[in-house]
């Protein structure tokens, strides 16, 4: 398996996997199945903002994608990005989603100097693998919003 960044020709991939979470998940509010054309447009829209867009691929068979975007428009959330996993069926449970994740987080910091928001991801990254956690409250300790100087995470 490699991780890179996503192609035109991974799209088919991409929108398979994006359209099983669609129709058998509640990971997307949608109802609808996506296009590919409306992957395409998504993808040029990533790339256009500099959002990477990664896949784990197995020669050129996509197994899973990864993306994040903006987490809130608002100021307090400028060095904040929500992300998006997924992984096809067949390779649930073989680490290609703790391998995006973790490509996330380094994308996140080299790209933006972002880091994810701490409300919904740092559960899922201590779901993948318990490394995650250190690095994910590190990047928590590099936040300080209003308010938040003194946060200390549970443990």
């Amino acid at each position: 398996m490699h991780i890179r960044e996503a192609k035109g020709a991974d799209l088919a991939g991409i929108l398979a996997i994006y359209n099983h979470a669609v129709l058998h998940t509640t990971a997307v509010w949608s109802e609808a199945p996506a296009t590919l054309e409306d992957r395409h447009i998504w993808l040029a829209a990533k790339q256009q903002r500099r959002f990477p867009v990664l896949v784990a691929v197995a020669g050129e068979e996509v197994l899973g994608f990864a993306s994040y975007g903006d987490f809130r428009p608002w100021p307090g959330y400028a060095h904040s990005v929500e992300h998006s996993v997924y992984v096809a069926p067949a390779c649930h449970r073989r680490g290609v989603g703790k391998d995006l994740v973790q490509a996330l987080i380094e994308e996140a910091f080299l790209r933006h100097n972002a880091y994810f928001d701490a409300d919904c991801d740092l559960c899922s990254l201590a779901i993948f693998s318990k490394p995650f956690i250190p690095a994910a409250l590190a990047c928590l300790r590099g936040l300080a919003p209003k308010g938040f100087e003194g946060f200390r995470p549970a443990r």
